[in-house]
């Protein structure tokens, strides 16, 4: 990526101006001098140093200046190039197979719980499959990270604080709301029990044993287990960016299979060993392997790479009606087949393009809201359903629905600008360097 070698137009972007490095225009004095001064043309050193800038490989940054995938679940997943030594950026497609399966994994995590609101404790059978919705957020997670770091050199405070960003204000405010609810109305969250250590805990993202009898470690805002491990695992990727760019990604693959084996040996251990040496982690491992094999995997098959998608759900859909995978091996069930679920996809992408469907898009764009709004609201609504006398059976499409608008307005209404005016603010004091100084 570089500008035009007469300095006037970027070159990968159909000739759209370009700033100079410095990032100001010349003086007006200079631009009159610049408009009289006779064209001159570039000299063939000149050609030869921007053609090997264009034939580089492209940056590959976040076009939202801080997305993942949760990572997880929130941000866009359009992926932008840095022009060499300017300032210009363009903004190739989204990726719409990784875009479209986090709006399915958080309609797939309402559903399950939906479905659980009526079943009086008892196992869904298949439909447990839905949990493996949260399987397929971390695979997307490890995937996103990746990628989108791969050929930017961040510092660790950078990439922290666009994750923080990204997770933390809408998590904080949710459970906030929830905490006032619960004081204010308790009835509509009658389930839940208030702790002063374990809220402090929920809000810093540790875990820590919750009140709410039959409860395991999970925060006040339950599906917010997972974010739990979503810190831990951007702390590893940050503190992963001190080292040298080429051993990076094997230190966070080292460091979440050495915490995934030492699992039998944590399992008599302290709560933090129990929650932070799970398998479960080596799904963002391979998240990360699948985004380093996609640049190198370039001629598979359309039907080779839908065959491994439908593999995957086939394989979740019967791990759902074996076993249940929050007891005995989600690694294998659920974490295998989701991992065949993202890899699959991406790779059909590539291989012949997906149809832009702008609502499938919408879904994946609020899915972290959808993700952290439904508990409440599929309690009230529960309750609602209860009070009237209706069926339990139709509860499901009606949750949906609800959850899904609810998620839609709240991402809208409060989401996309609290999280613009903050990249906004976190932009301006991080100017962009040339792709040249990233390497």
């Amino acid at each position: 990526m570089a500008c035009s070698p007469s300095g006037s137009t970027c070159a990968a972007t159909g000739g759209s101006p370009c700033r100079a490095s410095a990032g100001r225009p010349a003086p007006a004095g200079r631009r009159r001098a610049m408009r009289h001064a006779p064209h001159r043309s570039p000299s063939p050193a000149t050609t030869r140093r921007t053609a090997a800038r264009c034939s580089d490989p492209p940056t590959v940054i976040p076009a939202c200046a801080g997305m993942d995938g949760i990572g997880l679940l929130s941000g866009s997943t359009s992926f932008g190039r840095r022009c060499g030594g300017v300032n210009c950026i363009e903004r190739p497609a989204t990726l719409l197979s990784i875009q479209y399966l986090r709006g399915v994994a958080a309609l797939m995590v309402v559903a399950y719980h939906a479905l659980h609101q009526f079943s009086a404790g008892r196992q869904l059978g298949p439909a447990e499959m839905l949990q493996g919705g949260v399987d397929i957020f971390f695979v997307i997670s490890g995937f996103i990270m990746w990628r989108t770091t791969e050929r930017e050199r961040l510092r660790p405070a950078l990439f922290l604080r666009r994750r923080l960003i990204r997770i933390v204000p809408l998590y904080w405010t949710v459970t906030s709301l929830t905490v006032a609810l619960m004081l204010l109305m308790p009835r509509l969250a009658q389930s839940l029990r208030l702790d002063p250590l374990h809220l402090i805990a929920s809000y810093l993202f540790l875990p820590w044993p919750n009140p709410t009898p039959g409860m395991g470690l999970e925060p006040l805002i339950v599906p917010g287990w997972t974010l739990n491990y979503e810190m831990s695992f951007y702390l590893l990727f940050a503190a992963a960016l001190f080292a040298p760019r080429k051993v990076q990604p094997w230190i966070v693959l080292g460091t979440l299979a050495l915490l995934a084996a030492s699992s039998p040996l944590a399992a008599g251990a302290g709560t933090f060993a129990r929650f932070y040496a799970h398998p479960i982690l080596l799904e963002f491992a391979f998240g990360m392997l699948i985004a380093m094999g996609f640049g190198h995997v370039r001629h598979m098959p359309r039907a080779a790479a839908i065959a491994l998608t439908l593999a995957g759900g086939a394989l979740m859909l019967l791990a759902g009606g074996l076993l249940d995978p929050e007891r005995s091996g989600r690694l294998f069930l659920l974490g295998i087949p989701a991992a065949l679920i993202v890899g699959g996809a991406v790779l059909a992408e590539r291989a012949g393009g997906l149809a832009r469907i702008a609502f499938l898009g919408r879904i994946g764009d609020a899915s972290y809201a959808i993700y952290l709004v439904h508990p409440l609201l599929l309690s009230a609504l529960a309750q609602l359903w209860r009070w009237i006398g209706l069926d339990g059976a139709a509860f499901l499409p009606f949750a949906l629905g609800s959850s899904l608008l609810a998620g839609m307005i709240v991402h809208i209404g409060f989401e996309r600008p609290v999280t613009r005016l903050l990249q906004g603010r976190s932009a301006r004091r991080v100017p962009l360097r040339p792709a040249g100084a990233l390497r």
